[in-house]
């Protein structure tokens, strides 16, 4: 009796792709209000201590989210094919493509006296070169074109408060995502396999960690990075924070890739259909404990979606003019085949009709 006991409580709740039952890692959990909890682990797992929070929402990039209300031992996923852009071919003076993304960002600080979960949506934009353009190098940085945002704040005396906050940037992405000119070539192991069969391959690290992860599917070719995979313990603690009183331990920073479907085994970063970003930091610095009126480290969690919503190529002159454009904006532009945001939020951010 005690043996089946334990067997029963050890049983795993598993996230799976609805088309192949492949795990689906590093996807994002969350909770009725918004808050981000964490992410299933690298055999598709959601921790059993998040089960306790019931409703619970999955999200990842490619696939329709799922409601979890209610324990069980298999969630699966169905992948969602977004209405895209259309993709044409750039002449030869065409040299750099602007990608136009709608991005939507959780983000909750959580102490030990109040509890805060912000939500933003955002217009921003990347150049990239697709070929040799003067004075654009292959590294494209994110630029905000528009932004907004509200936050739900929870004391542990019961009290709550929701408000409208000013723009802000958008914590760490600003300084964290960034797109490379270079092609993504698919795993070797890819070439054994039919292009019509559903295929995954991973890249794993020196430690226990999977680095990369690569899948392709019908509606699209996937690549999953963990950024820590290589760092010792999975952390990595910047020793400039320090200098600041804003110490820090990054323990998650997970991006996934989802480029278009094709036929070749290279896919350019022009091809890029959305992308998300997870974030996990424990602030142990000063501030962050007084800004939180907390004793203990602060625990961070963040989880950003990008969806594309333009691809415009432009010669590499009419790039840069655009690229110095301070006053540039884009209007908010939310894809029809994005999730609702969380039901606390919607009377603070109106959606567009």
């Amino acid at each position: 009796m005690i043996t089946l006991l334990a067997l029963a409580s050890s049983r795993a709740t598993v996230v799976l792709d609805a088309t192949d039952g492949q795990p689906i890692v590093a996807a994002t959990i969350m909770n009725s209000e918004g808050h981000v909890l964490g992410l299933t682990d690298a055999r598709g797992q959601i921790p059993v201590d998040y089960l306790s929070q019931l409703p619970l929402t999955i999200r990842t990039m490619g696939y329709e989210s799922a409601a979890v209300t209610a324990e069980s031992d298999t969630i699966l996923l169905a992948p969602s094919v977004y209405e895209l852009p259309d993709l044409e071919v750039s002449s030869a003076d065409r040299n750099v493509v602007r990608l136009v993304f709608f991005v939507r960002q959780y983000t909750s600080l959580t102490g030990d006296t109040k509890q805060i979960t912000q939500v933003s949506e955002s217009m921003v934009d990347f150049f990239i070169p697709i070929r040799k353009a003067k004075k654009i190098d292959g590294t494209a940085e994110l630029r905000v074109l528009f932004q907004r945002s509200a936050s739900h704040t929870v004391w542990a005396d019961g009290r709550d408060s929701l408000q409208c906050t000013a723009t802000e940037d958008l914590s760490f992405l600003n300084s964290l995502v960034t797109i490379d000119s270079a092609q993504v070539p698919e795993p070797q192991s890819f070439a054994l396999i039919s292009h019509d069969s559903i295929a995954c391959d991973t890249m794993w690290s020196k430690h226990i960690y999977p680095h990369q992860i690569f899948r392709r599917t019908p509606v699209g070719y996937f690549v999953t990075v963990d950024a820590l995979a290589k760092q010792k313990n999975h952390r990595f603690s910047p020793w400039y924070f320090k200098l600041l009183g804003l110490t820090v331990d990054i323990n998650e920073l997970m991006a996934t890739y989802v480029f278009a479907p094709t036929t070749r085994t290279l896919h350019r970063r022009d091809e890029l259909t959305s992308m998300s970003y997870s974030l996990q930091i424990d602030c142990r610095g000063k501030w962050f404990k007084r800004a939180m009126d907390s004793d203990a480290p602060v625990d961070m969690r963040s989880w950003a979606e990008f969806y594309l919503v333009d691809r415009t190529y432009l010669p590499d002159t009419e790039a840069r003019e655009l690229m110095r454009d301070k006053e540039a904006e884009y209007p908010l532009t939310i894809p029809a085949d994005v999730p609702p945001l969380a039901p606390i939020f919607q009377p603070l951010l109106p959606q567009p009709q």
